[in-house]
């Protein structure tokens, strides 16, 4: 969960440095996921869901979204693998079948 701790962390107000060098001993998975759709797309299903995280309520989508773009550059940085995933129609199936190979070469 090291992506998430970058960005949730940050949105709490400590620092990018602070936050990793207190993260470093993370257990290191064979493939990061990250998974992007549009600011709007994600403010409809906030809209939709009943109750909300206080980040939800009080983050703006292209704001977090922007931090988890930053937390997937420095991982690639540091020669992590990761896929980026884009959830649009046009994407999907391109994205999926990019997302098996990928998975398959890990082993």
């Amino acid at each position: 969960y090291i992506a998430s701790t970058l960005v949730y962390q940050q949105l709490d107000g400590l620092s990018f440095q602070y936050i990793w060098e207190r993260n470093q001993g993370f257990l290191i998975p064979d493939l990061y996921v990250f998974v992007y759709t549009s600011p709007e797309t994600i403010r409809e299903r906030l809209s939709a869901r009943g109750s909300l995280t206080r980040f939800e309520k009080t983050v703006e989508p292209k704001v977090e979204m922007q931090y988890f773009q930053d937390a997937q550059h420095f991982l690639e940085y540091k020669e992590f693998s990761t896929f980026v995933f884009h959830n649009q129609r046009s994407f999907f199936n391109n994205s999926m079948n990019q997302l098996k190979s990928t998975c398959f070469s890990l082993f």
